[in-house]
Parts: C-alpha cells; structure tokens; sequence
C-alpha cells in the first residue's frame, strides 16, 4: 500500500490533481530526475527516522487499552542499475545494499520494508527499512525490540 506505487505515477497524480497537491500543500512538483536524485543523496538510516518521527507526531496513541497492530514485510526491487553494468558487493555495501537471488529473477537488488500499521486507525505507527532480503521469520526479533524501544507496542497487545 505505501511502497507499490512507481514514483512516476505518484508525480504525475500531482500534477494532474490540484486539490491533491493543496491537501499535500505543495505548490510545485518535481521532476523524476530530481526526486531520484534527493533520494539517492539521502542517508537510509536517516531517512527512516525522520519519516517515522514524523508519523509518531501525527498517530498520538493513547494507551487506555490493549491495541492491535498489522506488521507486513514487503520485499522493494530497485532498479539502480541504469546503465546494466555490473554493481560490486563493495559498492553496493556502500549503498547499504546487497544481491539477492530468487529462481524465478535470478540476482537482483532489493531491500524490505517493514510496515506497522494500528489496526483501529488504518494509520502507520512505523516504516523500518532491512538491506537485502532477509526471511521475515529473521526480522521478528528486530522489529520486536525497535517496537518495544520506541514504546509503541507494551505487553498484551496483538500483531498480526
């Protein structure tokens, strides 16, 4: 829901809905260009705390009673490889990257992003980004402790 749309359809959405882009309250959209290249200027790592102290603002939470929170992993491809020459392991692990591989893409680059949603409000609690693409069985410890540490989940509440 939140990553499976291209960036290309997002920029032409806004630019063909004025009430969207006053909703959004943005007066000029960028080009693809320039959103590829803030984004490949950004530290991940930072990136993903600033989104998710921006969604702790919005999604103030009271804690009354017992809450229940949807997690789904979504592995994201990238096609960072514009020009198909070869990315090293030493490049890539720069990027905070890694090469995957599945029988049906062969090697590919792609990292997972992991989105917790509160079930009542439908809105994102927290969005955590994992280099290459790990089993979701090996992000559940992770996930947890990030969960617990940022205080959003407490005992006795439900993960789906």
């Amino acid at each position: 829901m939140f990553f499976g749309l291209d960036i290309l359809f997002i920029l032409n959405e806004l630019e063909s809905k004025e009430k969207l882009r006053k909703y959004i309250n943005i007066s000029e959209v960028l080009s693809a260009d320039q959103v590829y290249k803030n984004f490949s200027l950004q530290d991940s790592r930072e990136l993903v705390k600033a989104l998710n102290r921006v969604l702790n603002g919005i999604n103030r939470v009271k804690r009354r009673e017992k809450k229940t929170f949807i997690v789904d992993a979504t592995p994201v491809d990238l096609d960072i490889n514009f020009h198909r020459n070869k990315k090293t392991k030493e490049h890539l692990k720069s990027l905070n990257l890694k090469w995957s591989y599945s029988s049906s893409k062969g090697f590919y680059i792609e990292f997972k992003a992991t989105v917790i949603i509160h079930f009542d409000s439908m809105n994102p609690v927290s969005i955590l980004i994992h280099s290459g693409a790990p089993n979701d069985a090996k992000l559940f410890d992770e996930i947890m402790e990030n969960l617990q540490k940022r205080r959003i989940i407490q005992k006795g509440d439900t993960l789906i």
